[in-house]
């Protein structure tokens, strides 16, 4: 949807503007003393108006139709009924020196088990907790564990503090936090997007290129019907000998090949392709900053060459200038 209404806006702006421009209407409007910002205006709002659309549909309801179009597959499809996650033997970094270590973590139950909880203090580990059973308790909105052993070191003196019930640990994640890391960057709204890769910043080492990447996407897209709005005018209002059709055609197999390619390249791919590409681009200006010093050397030395206006009646004369003679 993000790809189809900006594609939809040019392929209507070529064919509107291309056929006032076949009908020679644009010369009529310019001649009335109308200017192209005021011809430009009703598709400047277009684009505005679109572009606030496609935002809302990018960021909220394509999301939202992609999750429950999931849930419809994992309950209906081959008969496979909705299981809850399960997920085993995983690390959450609350903070920089706080490490949580989960055995087991349920979502039908919403409990974690047999969970171990480090601080550390200039690199040396300060405090453990140890419990059989973590919850989250949606009234306090705070966890609390159940049947532990809490161990504090101080030096070379370790202390032990047994309880059946503990709530005095405040972690920076919630449940709701634990729960949206199943769902794919694709099923997150724009908010809860930026939501989640904050957290995965914050409790998780590395591995966000990814979801930055997807987030991006979600706001630079929709901007592109504006672009294509601005661009539309000036691209058809241009007269074309092979006719307004063959070129758009070509603009959407461009388009189209490009939208392919970018979309199976990985992120890391990508920067590595624009690395190249910068490189190639620093060799070439390089190499045309010494071909244009060879010219002015050739210049000076007087090794001319005639041009006409025709390709086929270009010629030089080598023998004239490997003899150093004048040119008659």
């Amino acid at each position: 949807m993000a790809l189809l209404l900006p594609m939809g806006m040019l392929l209507g702006g070529l064919y509107s503007v291309g056929k006032l421009n076949k009908q020679n209407e644009l010369i009529a409007i310019k001649a009335s003393g109308i200017s192209l910002y005021r011809f430009m205006f009703p598709f400047l709002l277009v684009g505005v108006i679109s572009t606030m659309f496609n935002f809302y549909l990018t960021g909220w309801r394509v999301p939202q139709s992609k999750h429950q179009e999931k849930i419809f597959e994992e309950q209906f499809t081959g008969g496979a009924g909705y299981t809850p996650m399960s997920r085993s033997n995983f690390n959450l970094y609350d903070s920089t020196n706080r490490f949580l270590f989960v055995k087991l973590y349920s979502e039908e139950t919403s409990t974690f088990s047999n969970v171990a909880i480090q601080e550390f203090e200039t690199g040396q580990i300060t405090r453990r907790i140890d419990a059989e059973v973590m919850k989250y308790d949606t009234l306090h909105s705070q966890w609390v564990l159940f049947n532990g052993i809490e161990r504090t070191m101080k030096g070379d003196n370790i202390t032990f503090n047994s309880f059946v019930k503990k709530d005095s640990v405040k972690l920076g994640f919630s449940v709701s936090d634990i729960l949206s890391s199943k769902k794919t960057p694709e099923e997150l709204s724009l908010i809860d997007h930026k939501n989640f890769l904050d957290l995965r910043k914050k409790i998780v080492f590395g591995g966000t290129e990814e979801i930055e990447v997807k987030w991006h996407e979600k706001i630079s897209f929709p901007f592109a019907c504006l672009i294509v709005s601005m661009l539309v005018v000036p691209i058809a209002s241009q007269q074309r000998k092979a006719g307004l059709g063959l070129w758009s055609e070509v603009k959407l197999r461009t388009n189209d090949i490009m939208g392919t390619a970018l979309e199976s390249i990985p992120p890391k791919k990508q920067q590595r392709i624009i690395k190249t590409s910068k490189t190639f681009l620093i060799e070439h200006a390089q190499f045309e900053k010494m071909n244009m010093q060879y010219s002015v050397i050739a210049i000076q030395k007087k090794e001319f060459v005639y041009n006409y206006d025709f390709i086929e009646n270009a010629f030089c004369l080598n023998s004239d200038i490997e003899n150093d003679t004048p040119f008659p």
